[in-house]
C-alpha cells in the first residue's frame, strides 16, 4: 500500500517536473525529496502518529507545506532542504508511534481474548480461540525483535480472531442452559429421595452453584457458567447417591417385612387347610387348586424381587433396587389380599360376590336386580390362561369392543372394586352404556342379606384371625402390549389407583 502511494506521488511530481522544466531551466525542483516526505507522512498517519507522535507529525506536515511554498518562490535549494526535513520528521513520528500502536493493539487483543475465554470459547469455539492466542504469541515475538509493525499486524489479527471466537461461543448459550436444566432436574430428583435430610450440605451447594450458573449465563460469562454447572452436578450427584442409597436401603427393609408377612399368611393358610374338611374340599375343587397355585407363584415372585433388590443394592444400583423393592411389596400385598378370598372360596366351594367388608367379618350379599335399558351385567370368570381383567372385559365385543373403556366399568362399580388392579372370579359388575352418565339407574326388586345362621349363599362368614379384608384374586393387568394402567381417561381414576397403592409407591 505504501509503495503504491509513493509511486503514485512520484508520477504526479514527475508530471510537474516536465511542466516546470519547460518553463524553468535553473536549479531542479526537489520532486523526489518532496515525494519521499509525502510518503513518510502518509505512512506515519497510518500508524496514528497524528495522535501518538503529534509534535513530530505536525512538524513534518508544516515542513512539507513550507517546501511547496519555497518552490513557488523559486527557492528550490531551500525547498529541497525543507522536504528532506519533512521526511526526517515524518520518519521520527512513525518510529515513535508504531511501538505504542502495537502495544495498544496488543492490549485490545488481550481484552478480547479474555472476553472469548469468559464465553468459554476454549471449548465452544476452539479453533478461533486457538488462532487468537497463537497470533498473540507471534506478536510478542515480533515485539521482542523490534519488528513493531509486524507485531501490530499480528495483534490486530489476534483481536479479530478473538472477537470471532467470542461470538461463536455465545451463540451456544442455549446448550449450556439445557445442561443447567438437567442439573436442576437432578437436584429435584435427589430431594425426592430425601437428600435434604441425608445430605443437606451437598444439596445446598448444588442449589447455590446452579443459581450462580444462571446468573453467569445471563451475563454471557459462559466459562464461569460451565464451571458452576459442573460443580452443581457434582454436588447433586453425591447428594443423590447418598439419598438413593439410604432410600433404597429403607425400601429393601420395608420390602423384606412385607414379604415376611406374606410368607406368614401362606403358612397360616396351609395350616388351616390341614384342618377339618378343608383339605378334602381343596382336593375336589380345581378352581381352588388353581387359585392356590397362583397365590404361591405370586409369593415366589415377591421373594425373587426381594432378592434382586438386595443384589442391586450391593451393586450400588440404587434406582433398580428401589424398583425391585416396590415390586416385592406389591406382590406381597397381592398375596395378603388373595389368601382370605382363597380361604372363603375353599370353604364355600365357589366364589360369591363380596360387596362390602367389615373388620373381622366378610358380608356376602345377593341381589335380585333389574338393570335399566342400556346397562348389562357381567360375572368375572376364572380363565387360567387369560384371566379376566377390566381391560379385557371392556375389550369383549359384547361389552365395548374397546379396552380403553375399562375405566367406565371401574367407575360404575366402585362399591365392589377397591383396587382396579385386583378383581376376582364371581364378582358381578354392572356394565354401563358405552357413553353417557355413569349413575346406575337400577330397579331393585328384592334384596336379601342374612347372617351366619342363614343358608350358605347368603351369610356372614367369620374370618380366620390371619385373614384380612377379602380382595380379588385375579389381577387386573393388561397384556404387555396393552398398557391399560397408563390410560389417562380420567384423573379421578388415576388418583384412586395411586391412593390404593400408596404404601407400595413410597
Amino acid at each position: 500500500m505504501y509503495k503504491q502511494s509513493k509511486n503514485n506521488y512520484k508520477i504526479y511530481l514527475s508530471a510537474m517536473i516536465v511542466a516546470l522544466t519547460v518553463l524553468y531551466c535553473g536549479d531542479p525542483i526537489p520532486v523526489e525529496e518532496m515525494g519521499n516526505a509525502k510518503f513518510e507522512i502518509t505512512k506515519a498517519a497510518n500508524v496514528k502518529a497524528d495522535v501518538l507522535a503529534k509534535e513530530k507529525y505536525e512538524g513534518a506536515r508544516a515542513a512539507l507545506f513550507e517546501a511547496h511554498d519555497l518552490v513557488s518562490k523559486n527557492k528550490l535549494k531551500e525547498a529541497k532542504d525543507k522536504a528532506i526535513e519533512a521526511q526526517s520528521l515524518a520518519l521520527e513520528a512513525y518510529n515513535l508511534a508504531i511501538p505504542e500502536l502495537a502495544k495498544q493493539t496488543k492490549d485490545e487483543a488481550a481484552e478480547m481474548i479474555k472476553e472469548a475465554d469468559r464465553a468459554y470459547a476454549e471449548e465452544l469455539a476452539a479453533e478461533s480461540f486457538k488462532n487468537a492466542n497463537d497470533l498473540m504469541a507471534a506478536g510478542d515475538e515480533k515485539m521482542t525483535a523490534a519488528k513493531h509493525y509486524e507485531a501490530f499486524q499480528s495483534f490486530e489479527n489476534s483481536r479479530e480472531e478473538a472477537i470471532k471466537a467470542r461470538n461463536q461461543a455465545e451463540a451456544q448459550t442455549e446448550n449450556l442452559q439445557r445442561e443447567l436444566t438437567a442439573v436442576e432436574d437432578l437436584i429435584k430428583e435427589a430431594i425426592t429421595y430425601g437428600a435434604n435430610e441425608s445430605s443437606p450440605d451437598k444439596i445446598t451447594e448444588a442449589n447455590e452453584s446452579a443459581k450462580r450458573a444462571q446468573e453467569y449465563l445471563s451475563n454471557k460469562y459462559l466459562k464461569d457458567a460451565h464451571n458452576e454447572i459442573v460443580k452443581a452436578k457434582e454436588s447433586a450427584t453425591i447428594a443423590s447417591d447418598i439419598a438413593k442409597k439410604d432410600f433404597a436401603s429403607k425400601k429393601k427393609i420395608e420390602a423384606g417385612a412385607a414379604v415376611e408377612n406374606a410368607e406368614k399368611e401362606m403358612v397360616n393358610l396351609k395350616s388351616e387347610l390341614e384342618k377339618g374338611d378343608l383339605k378334602s374340599k381343596l382336593a375336589k375343587s380345581d378352581e381352588s387348586q388353581e387359585s392356590l397355585k397362583n397365590t404361591e407363584e405370586t409369593l415366589s415372585a415377591a421373594q425373587a424381587s426381594l432378592n434382586n433388590a438386595g443384589k442391586t443394592l450391593e451393586e450400588a444400583k440404587y434406582s433398580e433396587s428401589v424398583e425391585h423393592s416396590k415390586e416385592a411389596i406389591r406382590l406381597a400385598q397381592l398375596v395378603k389380599d388373595q389368601v382370605p378370598a382363597l380361604l372363603v372360596l375353599i370353604k364355600q366351594g365357589t366364589r360369591s360376590p363380596v360387596v362390602s367388608t367389615q373388620a373381622g367379618t366378610t358380608t356376602v350379599t345377593t341381589e335380585n336386580r333389574e338393570l335399566a335399558e342400556g346397562w348389562k351385567s357381567y360375572t368375572v370368570k376364572l380363565i387360567p390362561e387369560r384371566r379376566d381383567c377390566l381391560w379385557r372385559i371392556a375389550e369383549y365385543k359384547n361389552i365395548y369392543g374397546d379396552p380403553f373403556k375399562w375405566t367406565r366399568i371401574y367407575k360404575a362399580n366402585k362399591g365392589q372394586i377397591k383396587n382396579p388392579d385386583l378383581i376376582y372370579p364371581g364378582q358381578v359388575f354392572d356394565i354401563p352404556p358405552v357413553s353417557g352418565d355413569l349413575t346406575k339407574p337400577i330397579i331393585k326388586k328384592e334384596k336379601v342379606q342374612e347372617d351366619a345362621k342363614q343358608p350358605e349363599t347368603q351369610k356372614t362368614i367369620e374370618r380366620p384371625k390371619m385373614e384380612q379384608e377379602v380382595k380379588p384374586e385375579a389381577e387386573v393387568k393388561p397384556d404387555s402390549t396393552n398398557p391399560s394402567n397408563t390410560v389417562d381417561e380420567n384423573s379421578e381414576v388415576k388418583k384412586t389407583i395411586e391412593n390404593n397403592n400408596q404404601e407400595n409407591i413410597k
